[in-house]
């Protein structure tokens, strides 16, 4: 494994963002309408919190991952989406196009 931070690199179309002047902050900030990230079958978090504005044309989110969950060899990455809860079959209709890995050297600046 390379020495330094791991890092989830996604480029991701009309997922819906936390930040709080878009239309489903508050549900998102509540669980609902989350797309969680897992490794390994371990929580590292959720593509919402790294959304900022309406998403509409592809965007690169950057996503630590914390130390220990990544490992030499096969690793599983999931996307686990979470509902709204008055309407538990409504969606976040997301797209990710790419998915990479990224490390920051030991000690080094990061970008």
């Amino acid at each position: 494994m390379p020495e330094g931070n791991a890092y989830l690199v996604l480029d991701v179309v009309q997922v819906e963002g936390e930040a709080s002047s878009l239309k489903f902050s508050k549900e998102i900030k509540e669980g609902e309408l989350r797309t969680n990230v897992k490794l390994n079958d371990k929580p590292v978090d959720y593509l919402n919190r790294f959304v900022n504005d309406r998403n509409e044309a592809p965007e690169r989110l950057r996503i630590p991952i914390p130390s220990g969950l990544l490992k030499p060899g096969m690793n599983k990455l999931r996307f686990d989406q979470l509902p709204m809860a008055a309407k538990p079959e409504e969606l976040d209709d997301i797209g990710i196009l790419t998915i990479a890995l990224e490390f920051s050297a030991a000690g080094g600046a990061e970008k």
